[in-house]
């Protein structure tokens, strides 16, 4: 396994050495500088999806990282915010000599994606809103054209969009090698002919094919930096939104944070475990992939150790609802879950979620999960269930978010239910729009570090 860093765009930079890299073709290199041997775009995983954040401009000798200058590169359609060398294509926190140039890149420039889910649409009228755990207005939850009773909640987006990560970069100065010689300008564009996507490299793709159903899913797994067979690991398992269905093994890891998070270096460092992210490809219907998606999880832990007392589910809408399901229909699997935007319709139904152990977060202007959930809180609460509430802002972070958490986690029940406050969960270019929050909650909370230690302390 390769090291790799991971970006958070709120207040978080993480970094590590890349061992190896995972090289993906995207146009030739037409470099002409005479020192140029080749350009990689390097792309991390944000809550909206993937972008380039950086390029690393590889020479043919070692450059002294002391007098490099931003105004000496521009990079097409980019800006730069950090220039220096490096031993390897890669970033890092501090630079040194080395035939690499890395040039980070504003990740909010226009046109750095690479993987993004397109806009909300609206397939319902919006219902009312009502404080964590009161009831819901009237009008809510519904909509023409929804599903029905207990199955999984619609696709909110229109589809997600991947772009190649592609790189134009221009030495406008001359730099300085560490001999001390000069590196000379060059006018000639050098284009980047390779790819490393920090993190999501560090997952193996591979075919799972149910024994029972003989359906096959593709999945992705994140195996502990160091695995030792003869200790036992924790496992996570994200299951994403009908809106990055896809034939394509990673879409699930490009699409945001559910997946990648957990196996970030900073992370790990704190939490070793394995990471499995399933790829489907069409909507199921309500609980019929629970046996399949459970057996997954039973074929990874036959192939690695896996503590079976500490296995966690995760997941956004259809992914929320998909987990619920499993933990109805396999009550003493999981010991804790995540769970994010998602609701069962059949609200009778939950009072099997009782006695489970999970962490819900909705936005107060999803039009769906949010009164639904606010409808199946209570009937939890009759079957047995101590339940946790919490309202704030989905762009609250750092110590005042920190402190909110631990009130949460000091009343001691087994279910924690934070609504993100109404118009704070808009996704970005949204911000003026009537359409659902819906997809705006799961890019704030995964980046919510005290749920996140949370679920680790479960055991069953």
């Amino acid at each position: 396994m390769k090291k790799s860093i991971f970006y958070l765009p709120v207040c978080m930079a993480m970094t590590a050495l890349a061992a190896a890299a995972f090289a993906q073709s995207t146009a030739p290199s037409t470099a002409t500088h005479p020192h140029i041997k080749s350009v990689t775009a390097i792309t991390e995983v944000f809550g909206e999806g993937q972008k380039v954040t950086a390029a690393a401009v590889e020479y043919d000798q070692t450059v002294a990282t002391a007098k490099l200058a931003g105004s000496a590169f521009s990079v097409a359609n980019r800006t730069i915010t950090r220039v220096y060398a490096n031993t390897k294509a890669d970033k890092s926190a501090q630079g040194v000599n080395g035939r690499f140039v890395i040039l980070e890149l504003n990740p909010t420039d226009p046109g750095s994606a690479t993987f993004a889910q397109r806009g909300p649409r609206m397939d319902g009228p919006p219902g009312g809103a009502a404080g964590p755990g009161g009831p819901p207005s009237a009008g809510a939850p519904g909509g023409p054209g929804g599903p029905q009773a207990g199955g999984p909640p619609r696709n909110m987006s229109n589809g997600s969009k991947r772009t190649p990560a592609k790189i134009s970069v221009t030495q406008s100065a001359d730099i300085a090698a560490a001999s001390g010689k000069t590196i000379a300008a060059d006018s000639a564009a050098a284009n980047s002919s390779k790819v490393i996507n920090l993190v999501v490299d560090d997952f193996i793709q591979n075919t799972f094919t149910d024994k029972a159903s003989g359906e096959s899913v593709p999945y992705n797994l994140f195996v502990p930096k160091n695995y030792d067979k003869s200790k036992s690991y924790p496992l996570i398992i994200f299951i994403h939104d009908a809106g990055v269905l896809s034939t394509e093994a990673d879409t699930t890891l490009l699409q945001g944070l559910g997946a990648i998070i957990w196996a970030t270096p900073a992370e790990q460092a704190k939490h070793p475990a394995f990471v499995l992210a399933p790829q489907f490809n069409q909507t199921p219907a309500s609980g019929s992939r629970t046996d399949i998606t459970v057996n997954l999880i039973k074929s990874v832990m036959a192939q690695y150790s896996v503590d079976n007392k500490r296995i966690y589910t995760t997941g956004q809408s259809l992914g929320c609802t998909l987990s619920m399901e499993m933990m109805l229909k396999y009550p003493d699997f999981f010991a804790a879950a995540m769970l994010v935007a998602g609701q069962i319709e059949d609200t009778p139904r939950t009072a099997g979620l009782a006695h489970q152990k999970f962490w819900m977060t909705v936005s107060e202007g999803d039009f769906r999960a949010f009164p639904t959930m606010n409808i199946s809180l209570p009937i939890m609460e009759a079957a047995g269930a101590k339940v946790a509430r919490g309202r704030w802002s989905a762009k609250l972070n750092g110590p005042e978010l920190l402190a909110k958490d631990k009130e949460m986690i000091a009343q001691g029940t087994n279910i924690l239910y934070t609504t993100f406050e109404k118009s704070t969960t808009f996704p970005p270019g949204f911000e003026l729009s009537k359409d659902t929050e819906h997809m705006g909650t799961w890019q704030f909370a995964y980046l919510n570090e005290g749920i996140r230690d949370w679920l680790f302390r479960q055991s069953k």
